[in-house]
């Protein structure tokens, strides 16, 4: 039976997710991915919701395949708060930043009538604005382009996001919701995730963005952070320094911990291990555990610097935090173990999501974390990285 997009497109690749997160959005992607000969059609019809994180998803693949000089065609969702949801988020500057497309290039001819739809009127909460300029309300951040050609990247850029996070509506909400520690997502999380993405080699932009959810009838809401780069993946820059003999981990104990790791491969076959974080990886390492091996304290792209880039309040009470290959470290033990969160890492063919266990100390100093890390078609490679952070909160007063 032809399908919509094959009536109106002819021959396509026609994508139709029936949600709007990731794993579904993943699962319908071309496993020979970006195909150039043969027009993609994304169909977003019957998508009742999108998340966040879906949208830098959306934004990375598209500029991927636009790239390359694939045509894309765009069906919008058929519900209109999900449609809204693309403007509040101002997705068509998004996008075009990061692939060069105009929205209304690839949108399909009958879901023209986005363009003529007025601006939905958002409602003010009791905290209204986590800006000056009262333009979002507070559980909205939005997207936002960094150039590597600008002079505001790399440390400096890192440092300003950091200080936004600081800015008093911003912080006084986290407090409220972290039980005092909302600071600690600028200095430890927002800041480390910038600073990781700019050393990624190649890389020419990075998109950032963050959705607040408030505690809802459950007593928990989510904050949940994206930084997505289009640079060179963090498997093949790993790769490289273990073949230069570059790679190793801290040498101080306290900081390691074991990772109780699952792992899914392409072909379906599935295994279980057990990881220290003390074992630096070698020219051996398969991929997947390589990807993890990112997170241990010490390892780092850039060998040889004698001192890491950390913000000044990490390591107050550890110095060795502020050594070299300690960021994503940091990151995670803020994400997981001080905030109960989760971290995700998508690049090349993997994706790995890190939280608690059940577990405790074990002979590391650290409880063990639950790594899952799954592999998709080697021909579909995601465009540089992505790293998504979500944080529960919960109405402590």
């Amino acid at each position: 039976m032809e399908s919509a997009a094959s009536a109106e497109f002819g021959e396509c690749i026609d994508v139709a997710p029936a949600a709007g997160h990731i794993g579904a959005l993943d699962r319908g992607w071309p496993q020979k991915w970006p195909v150039v000969d043969v027009p993609v059609v994304l169909d977003l019809t019957d998508c009742r919701f999108i998340e966040l994180a879906s949208l830098i998803y959306l934004s990375s693949r598209i500029a991927q395949h636009a790239r390359r000089g694939g045509a894309i065609s765009l069906r919008l969702p058929r519900e209109r708060k999900v449609r809204d949801f693309f403007r509040d988020w101002d997705f068509p500057h998004t996008l075009f930043d990061s692939s060069g497309l105009r929205f209304q290039e690839i949108v399909a001819s009958n879901d023209r009538h986005y363009f003529g739809e007025r601006r939905r009127e958002i409602a003010k909460t009791d905290a209204w604005s986590w800006y000056a300029d009262q333009s979002f309300p507070s559980h909205m951040f939005p997207i936002q382009t960094f150039f590597s050609r600008s002079t505001e990247y790399g440390r400096h850029l890192a440092a300003m996001q950091s200080e936004r996070w600081q800015g008093p509506y911003v912080l006084a909400v986290l407090d409220r919701y972290l039980n005092g520690h909302g600071k600690r997502v600028a200095t430890h999380i927002v800041f480390e995730a910038i600073m990781n993405a700019v050393r990624h080699p190649q890389a020419t932009l990075i998109q950032f963005a963050s959705h607040y959810t408030p505690p809802g009838r459950s007593g928990v809401g989510h904050l949940t952070l994206v930084v997505w780069d289009d640079g060179k993946g963090i498997v093949p820059t790993l790769r490289a320094a273990t073949l230069a003999g570059d790679l190793r981990t801290s040498p101080d104990a306290m900081l390691h911990r074991q990772f109780e790791t699952r792992i899914l491969r392409f072909d379906g076959t599935k295994s279980n291990e057990t990881v220290s974080s003390k074992d630096a990886p070698t020219t051996t390492t398969p991929n997947p555990l390589l990807l993890l091996s990112a997170l241990f304290p010490g390892v780092t792209s850039l060998p040889g610097r004698q001192y890491g880039d950390a913000h000044p309040d990490v390591g107050q009470d550890q110095p060795a935090l502020k050594e070299p290959g300690m960021g994503l470290f940091v990151l995670l033990n803020t994400a997981v173990d001080v905030f109960g969160g989760e971290v995700a890492v998508r690049t090349s063919d993997l994706f790995m999501n890190i939280k608690r266990t059940d577990g405790t100390a074990t002979t590391d100093n650290l409880p063990p974390l639950q790594a899952k890390i799954a592999e998709s078609s080697p021909n579909s490679n995601f465009m540089g990285n992505m790293l998504t952070i979500r944080l529960p909160i919960t109405a402590t007063h």
